[in-house]
């Protein structure tokens, strides 16, 4: 097997081809690890950051899955297709959600980096109580182009929800869901 000073080494040696790594002759013939492997070698256990910059965030090329969201914005409308929906009217919610890159509000904590989601519920409520239609579909529709229009995100998913419908026999609450991306200019 080899003096004691040896076994030391032929263990590094066998841990570095456990974690991965390759072995190679240095200068004297011996055996010595090439250092590739998937094991942590920092005493925390930690894998250090490559330095081509995989796995981290590099400025504008980094794919961003960043969102803002509303849930249940609420207003009163006279929407429907109905008579009774047109003059009873009903109570509505909106929800959105907006991707939107955050990186920069993330580190600056700026009001000015980010969208303002009042600006968006107080858009939303103006533009739901401002004309009547007669379908949930068409009320999505006009909201996703005003925030796609109006604010700087990607892609706008936009839910309408109407709670109380003066309808026979529903139980349940009646919505859509429309997602629209913005088509990028290149």
């Amino acid at each position: 097997m080899g003096t004691r000073a040896e076994r030391p080494r032929l263990a590094n040696v066998r841990l570095e081809a456990a974690r991965g790594g390759r072995l190679r002759r240095d200068t004297r013939r011996r055996l010595r690890p090439l250092g590739r492997g998937l094991l942590s070698r920092r005493p925390d256990h930690r894998r250090q950051a490559s330095r081509r910059g995989h796995g981290a965030a590099q400025g504008a090329q980094a794919l961003s899955s960043d969102k803002i969201f509303l849930e249940d914005v609420r207003f009163y409308g006279h929407h429907g297709v109905t008579k009774a929906q047109q003059t009873v009217g009903a109570w509505f919610s909106v929800d959105v959600e907006l991707s939107v890159d955050l990186a920069a509000a993330a580190t600056s904590d700026d009001l000015r980096t980010t969208v303002d989601y009042g600006l968006v519920a107080a858009r939303i409520v103006e533009e739901c109580t401002k004309e009547r239609v007669n379908l949930l579909e068409r009320l999505a529709g006009r909201l996703a182009g005003i925030l796609l229009g109006e604010f700087p995100c990607t892609e706008v998913r936009v839910r309408v929800r109407k709670l109380t419908p003066p309808m026979e026999g529903l139980q349940g609450i009646p919505g859509v869901e429309l997602v629209r991306r913005r088509i990028s200019s290149s």
